[in-house]
Formats: structure tokens, C-alpha cells, sequence
């Protein structure tokens, strides 16, 4: 049976909350109003009543369950919204937009049919998150305290944050290098809104111990003084490098980080650890390793959490040489939560199960092997251009879930926008939101989706681009081992393909060409043209100097 939601642009249902709704919830009715408005152009009536009437979309939160679910039952008089928390209210009402033929591909471009009539079969669906944390991701570089940050800047910020919430990420991560804790607390004012609104969770992603035990005042970020600076702590440190073995340096630390931790209960998660430079670089006690000297800390550090913020995990970021943390032989307390983070070790042109990444493999399982609750962050922002990482992913998820991983965040690189710089993880990133929301989804109907809502009646064409592409891909990665960013593409590839997008051009309809669609094409023409990899193609001696 047909379920007439507006008929010829008047609306048959009525939005119904519970008069106990709560601020998501209310957000969640106004954004399916808003969108059913802009599809039909017709007014839907949001009310607050325990009384159900005639015919309604009733949204409602059963709980406040840290795992996201929800149910749809959509029938002839009632369309059930209801979900295990209120974010997954509004989940769900995103999942039914896009039943409806609504698609949200891109923070800056979304697709909204227009039909004066919006109307839908009877069904029911019941969704449960793969992962229980889920996030995209950018980094900021800020050495200088003095130095600008308009990270923050709605125009910019606002959309990607609702990009997010469309696409079932429900973790807004905020990470910046060297340790800027007080970044977050100067201007979380112009985003903070938007994040209560969609009920996300706000990570701190970084190495921040430096934070609390600052070397000088130029890097004194959280502003704590001289009382651990290097000229008044001498014996803390050995070489100019802390000294983490030292149970005065561990309950120092450890209290400053409990401290920031309590009064920051907006985190889920404040990740812990150093900074790169001086992982190797500590004073290693004798009869000890550097493994054994990490481990050591995180536990000091992790029992005076468990004394003074029972409940709360010290989430270390396991990265670079700490990689090796898996190891050690001491055994970590219960209350850490390693959250894995592969770097420039990994070869992102390959899967991360593939034998040119074995070593960083190995140090996952042997971490995993301890039995503390695991986070993956995947340093995928690191790609080689156009690499098909939106076809590799699902295997990295899926093994993520035999290892017990209980989330999953993925590092776009050091670019204001969370698909990277001028998008172009698009593709790979959408595929990966709909991975982390089910593991066992069909990358290939989530790619198809994603061409069809960007680029219209050519979309069938940009989709057999990119898997053909995927295709090249795996025929010139098993002749050779490239390397991380390696350029990879042949020039009698990128013929290939081009026909591809030569056709997309042609399928335009006069609407999409008013739509610039045709530009979305070049841009990936060019941004093909540059994967190219012409030394070692017949007939170029060297790089083409035009083409760099």
C-alpha cells in the first residue's frame, strides 16, 4: 500500500514528538520538516502530544544508549521514528530523507527531489552501528601561540558538521599538533550549537602529554607556569626528554591530565601520549626496554585516573614508535583504551592487510592481543591521489571487527575541510561513512549512490570511471610496489578512463549543465591528469614539466 506523506503539495502526516523531547529530538523534527518542505514546498506541522493523531511521523527516543540504533516502521496512518538515543532519532529521520530520494554526498552538495507529491510503500528497517564511534577527521599545524586559528568559522565548519550527522559519523574529532588543548576552549563557542544540537561526541585527537608538562613558555599552551619547566624541574629530565619513569614526573602528569579531563566532560575522549620526537629518545632504565618504560607510564597514569575519575578510560594514541607498545610485557590496565593510529609506515596504495604493510599489521594484532578496548585511526588521508581507497576500505572494517575494534576514525590530513584539501576524498569518505555504519555494506551500491546524487544522469558513467580506475589500480600495484603517495597512473590508463568521463560530459541534461555538474567532471579530469605517472611511460624521459 502506498503511504501518501503530501499529496499535490499538501501534507497528509503531521511531525509528533513526546512533550518530554529533548533538544535533539526537537532538531531532528525541525530538519524533517525542513526537508520534506523543500522537496514539496509544502508546511508539515510539528506538535508535542502524549495523544497520537490520525495520521502522524511519530519520532521518539527510547533511552540514551551509547550505541546507535534506531527503528522505521512506516505503515497507512503511522511512521514510527525511534531510536536508542536521541541522536539516533535523528539518524533515523536522514535515513528515511533518503528512502524518500534525498541524498547528502557532499558538505556543500546535497541532492532534494522535488515532487509536489511525497509518498512511500509501507516497510520497516532496523539499524545498528558496526562501530560505536565514527568519525572523519582533519588536523591543524600551530607552533606559535600568537598565531591565528579560523578552523572554527561557520561558513566552513557548520556544513561539515552537518555532513557528518547525514551520514551516521557520530564523533566530532578535533585535532591539532603540538599539543593545542587551548584552542578548543578559546573558540568552541562558535561550533558548540551545532554539535548539541545532532547530540555528537566531541574527541580530542593528538599527542597531548606535552601539554601538561610544557618545556618553556613558548609552548606553554595551557598556561600552568615555570613549576615543570625544564630550568626549574632539572631532574625531571634527561637529555632535554622528560623522564616518564619517574613516579614524581608520572603522578605530575597524571594529575594534570585527571584535572583537564574533569573539567572538560563535553570529551569522549582526550587521546594521550607524546609527541613523536622524543617517544625514542626517554632514558631507559637498565633491565628495561622503551616498551616496558611507555607501559609503565600509561598504567602509573591510568591507576590515578581510575582513583580520582572512576569510569573515565586513558585513551592512549598508539603511534609511530610507540607502535611497538604491543610488545611490552607488562600488562596494561584495564582502564586503557589504545587507539591505534597508522602513520607514514603504512602504504596507503595497498589494503591494510596486504604483505607491503605487514609490519604495522603486526603491531595492530600483537596491541590487539592484550584485550584492552581497541580504536582504529586510519591515516587514509595519506592516499596517493585517486588511489580506490573507497574499494579497500571494507576489508580494513571488517578484519577491524574480528580484532574486537569498538570504533573507527579516519585522518583526512592536515587541510581545513574533512574530505580533504578540495574534497577529493569525497567518494572514498562517503563509502567509508556507510562502512562504519555496517560493515557488511555493498561498497560498489554505496559508490553508484554517491555518482547518481553528485552527478545526475552521468553518474552511471563517473561510477564505471572509478571502478575502472580500481581496476588499473590493482593491475599496476601487483606489477610493482608503490610507494605511499607514489603518482601510479600510466598515460594509456588515463586514455582509458578519460572515455569515461568524456561520456559523463555528453549525458549532461541542460538542468545539471545550469547545475555546473560539467565542472564537477573537469575537476576529476584534472585531478586525473595529475595521478599520472609519467616517468617510466614510453616516449618521457622525465616528469612533464607542463603537467606538474
Amino acid at each position: 500500500m502506498r503511504i501518501n506523506i503530501v499529496d499535490r503539495r499538501r501534507a497528509s502526516f503531521r511531525i509528533r514528538l513526546l512533550p518530554s523531547a529533548g533538544r535533539v529530538e526537537k532538531f531532528a523534527a525541525k530538519e524533517l520538516a525542513w526537508y520534506l518542505y523543500k522537496m514539496s514546498k509544502s508546511g508539515i506541522c510539528i506538535e508535542e502530544s502524549f495523544t497520537s493523531s490520525a495520521k502522524e511521523i511519530f519520532l521518539v527516543s527510547t533511552g540514551n544508549s551509547d550505541e546507535d540504533s534506531f527503528v522505521i516502521e512506516a505503515g497507512e496512518n503511522s511512521i514510527l521514528l525511534s531510536g536508542s538515543n536521541p541522536r539516533s532519532v535523528l539518524f533515523a529521520v536522514y535515513e528515511f530523507l533518503e528512502h524518500l530520494g534525498c541524498a547528502f554526498p557532499h558538505p556543500f552538495d546535497e541532492y532534494i527531489p522535488e515532487k509536489p507529491t511525497i509518498e512511500t510503500e509501507e516497510f520497516s528497517m532496523q539499524w545498528k552501528a558496526s562501530f560505536r564511534e565514527r568519525g572523519l577527521f582533519q588536523a591543524f599545524f600551530l607552533l606559535r601561540k600568537n598565531l591565528d586559528f579560523d578552523g572554527f568559522i561557520p561558513q566552513r565548519r557548520l556544513p561539515q558538521i552537518a555532513f557528518l550527522a547525514k551520514n551516521k559519523c557520530n564523533t566530532f574529532i578535533f585535532s591539532c599538533d603540538y599539543n593545542r588543548l587551548d584552542l578548543w576552549d578559546k573558540f568552541k563557542y562558535q561550533i558548540m550549537d551545532e554539535l548539541l544540537d545532532r547530540g555528537l561526541k566531541i574527541a580530542f585527537v593528538s599527542a597531548t602529554m606535552d601539554f601538561f608538562c610544557p618545556e618553556s613558555s613558548e609552548k606553554d599552551f595551557g598556561e600552568y607556569g615555570e613549576e615543570s619547566y625544564i630550568t626549574k624541574c632539572p631532574k625531571w629530565y634527561e637529555n632535554n626528554v622528560i623522564r616518564p619513569d619517574l613516579p614524581e614526573v608520572q603522578e605530575f602528569i597524571a594529575r594534570r591530565y585527571t584535572d583537564f579531563l574533569l573539567s572538560h566532560p563535553e570529551f569522549s575522549t582526550i587521546t594521550f601520549a607524546p609527541r613523536k620526537e622524543i617517544i625514542s629518545k626517554v632514558f631507559v632504565p637498565e633491565n628495561s626496554s622503551l616498551t616496558d618504560v611507555w607501559m609503565s607510564f600509561f598504567n602509573a597514569v591510568a591507576r590515578y585516573l581510575a582513583k580520582y575519575a572512576p569510569g573515565r578510560k586513558l585513551s592512549v594514541m598508539v603511534h609511530n614508535d610507540l607502535l611497538s607498545l604491543g610488545e611490552s610485557s607488562i600488562v596494561p590496565e584495564k582502564n586503557i583504551c589504545f587507539i591505534f593510529r597508522t602513520d607514514d609506515r603504512i602504504n596507503m596504495h595497498y589494503s591494510f592487510l596486504a604483505p607491503e604493510n605487514a609490519e604495522v599489521k603486526k603491531a595492530f594484532d600483537l596491541l590487539a592481543a592484550k584485550g584492552n578496548e581497541m580504536y582504529f585511526i586510519n591515516g587514509s588521508g595519506e592516499t596517493g591521489e585517486l588511489s580506490p581507497y573507497w574499494k579497500m576500505a571494507g576489508d580494513l572494517y571488517k578484519y577491524c571487527k574480528e580484532k574486537n575494534v569498538v570504533s573507527v576514525w579516519e585522518f583526512g590530513g592536515h587541510t581545513y575541510n574533512i574530505l580533504a584539501l578540495n574534497f577529493r576524498r569525497c567518494v572514498d569518505y562517503f563509502c567509508c561513512t556507510r562502512l562504519m555504519a555496517d560493515e557488511n555494506a555493498d561498497t560498489e551500491k554505496c559508490l553508484e549512490k554517491w555518482t547518481e546524487s553528485l552527478y545526475g544522469g552521468s553518474g552511471k558513467y563517473i561510477a564505471a570511471y572509478y571502478k575502472e580506475m580500481a581496476e588499473e589500480h590493482g593491475k599496476l600495484a601487483s606489477a610493482k610496489s608503490f610507494g605511499a603517495k607514489d603518482k601510479w597512473l600510466t598515460l594509456s590508463s588515463f586514455r582509458r578512463v578519460q572515455k569515461n568521463l568524456a561520456f559523463a560530459k555528453e549525458a549532461l541534461s541542460d538542468m545539471e549543465k545550469l547545475k555546473k555538474t560539467g565542472e564537477k567532471i573537469d575537476f576529476l579530469e584534472v585531478l586525473t591528469a595529475k595521478s599520472v605517472k609519467y616517468s617510466g611511460t614510453a616516449g618521457f624521459e622525465k616528469e612533464d614539466e607542463f603537467m606538474k
